[in-house]
């Protein structure tokens, strides 16, 4: 009892740190978007207000008539300049940060769903990924939308899907050899037994009917019943 209490307590303790951390991730996120919000709008008030003014001035002929007023400008030229190009560094190394971070919760989370579908698929090999991967193509998906998806849902889905068609693709060698069965009953079989076996041949086609043609045991036993007016 002492030990169910501790594995519950340290659950309980690992469920609100990773609440925290969640948390304190989102607002990381927050604030670094609000900041990248401001430091755009910075830039385009640059842009837009200033840099026209300056950009309708002749540099050349400013400096041939009024040099003083040249100095004065270019060095409010090289301000400006210098400031969008601050803005414009600054961006990009937020920009940076959040593809670090996009990219490492991505990594966290393709890992966590591996974990999953193991659970959820235990005998998932490379040759049924690949089979998962062609019916999501067969399905419309386009090879990079199918080649992203990492929720475990989403795969268990496809292989249910292919297992279907797996399944279809058999139906009609199912049922051709239950057809192909020949109508026949041993050798001195009494009447009641004749009877017997057209009751349980009727009882299994029912069966087969059911299943959408997929029941391979009741295929197996109609095949037999024919054969041999009983089943196994």
């Amino acid at each position: 009892m002492r030990l169910q209490d501790y594995t519950r307590k340290t659950q309980e303790v690992a469920k609100v740190k990773s609440q925290a951390q969640e948390e304190a991730q989102k607002h990381v996120a927050t604030t670094r978007q609000q900041y990248t919000n401001n430091l755009q709008l910075l830039q385009k008030a640059v842009e837009k207000l200033v840099l026209p003014e300056i950009g309708a001035v002749n540099m050349q002929q400013l400096a041939d008539q009024d040099p003083a007023e040249y100095w004065r400008v270019k060095a409010k030229h090289d301000t400006y300049s210098q400031t969008l190009q601050s803005i414009s560094q600054e961006l990009q190394k937020v920009q940076a940060e959040q593809k670090q971070e996009a990219d490492t919760q991505f990594a966290q989370a393709k890992e966590q769903a591996a974990v999953e579908l193991q659970t959820r698929l235990p005998n998932l090999n490379d040759e049924t990924k690949q089979a998962i991967f062609k019916t999501g193509i067969e399905y419309g998906y386009s090879k990079e939308e199918v080649g992203s998806v990492i929720d475990p849902r989403a795969i268990h889905v496809l292989h249910d899907a292919y297992k279907w068609r797996e399944l279809q693709a058999k139906k009609p060698s199912v049922e051709k050899r239950v057809m192909e069965a020949p109508k026949i009953l041993k050798a001195g079989a009494k009447s009641n037994q004749q009877s017997s076996a057209a009751n349980r041949e009727s009882e299994l086609k029912q069966r087969l009917k059911q299943s959408g043609g997929k029941d391979e045991k009741a295929a197996q036993a109609l095949i037999q019943n024919r054969l041999f007016g009983r089943s196994k």
